[in-house]
């Protein structure tokens, strides 16, 4: 259904799903558009509700949704399954989905030429915490559109509050933690014998297996 809503197209980048029907992606466009594997991205992570181990699931999935019912939002919208409602997916690229969930990439609201207090509706401003992030760039602005008016798009409130945790996330200095275990990740080749390589072990097993909160048990 999201690929439907969004046309077989990266919401961000634009470029083509390349699974895409004959009626989407003609031969000729796909000889001349650029095109890649798209992704199902979730503004709120769907391991919120489905990866977490079981004995902690239920206190971790009630924490997330204290903290969206905290910012007003009605969370019965995402409950539960409901997690995979069309307002909390985006059809998106593999470079751009990793960025959005490192919170290294995030969409803010517009605001209308006429009034500094009302929002263009669906119109986004790209924002990264770095610009050479995805291959081939990236728009300075985007705005969603769906392809049939039953199929309901992302929802400005969650976009909202994952800008919110993207810029604390740098302003706060924690990207730049996160970077260097990435970088500590790749270059460690044993574990220290004293458990000095702890952190980094923890946040290696957690990337690889969504939903982890606690290896330490």
């Amino acid at each position: 259904k999201a690929l439907i809503r969004d046309r077989y197209r990266c919401a961000i980048t634009g470029i083509y799903d390349r699974g895409a029907p004959q009626s989407i992606l003609s031969q000729t466009m796909r000889e001349t558009q650029p095109t890649g594997y798209l992704e199902c991205a979730h503004i709120v992570p769907d391991s919120t509700y489905f990866d977490v181990d079981q004995t902690k699931k239920k206190a971790y999935s009630a924490s997330v949704l204290a903290v969206l019912k905290r910012f007003g939002y009605d969370v019965e919208l995402i409950n539960g399954n409901k997690v995979h409602s069309l307002f909390n997916i985006m059809t998106l690229s593999h470079d751009a989905h990793d960025a959005f969930d490192r919170l290294e990439l995030w969409l803010e609201a517009t605001v209308s030429h006429s009034s500094l207090f009302i929002n263009q509706v669906n119109r986004y401003r790209v924002a990264t915490a770095s610009k050479f992030l995805v291959a081939g760039g990236l728009p300075e602005f985007i705005e969603f559109t769906s392809s049939h008016p039953k199929l309901p798009l992302p929802s400005p409130d969650l976009l909202a509050l994952h800008a919110v945790c993207a810029k604390v996330t740098h302003l706060s200095g924690a990207g730049e933690y996160v970077e260097q275990l990435d970088r500590d990740v790749e270059e460690l080749c044993v574990l220290a014998a004293d458990g000095q390589s702890f952190q980094t072990l923890e946040y290696a097993l957690t990337r690889a297996t969504p939903g982890i909160i606690d290896v330490g048990g």
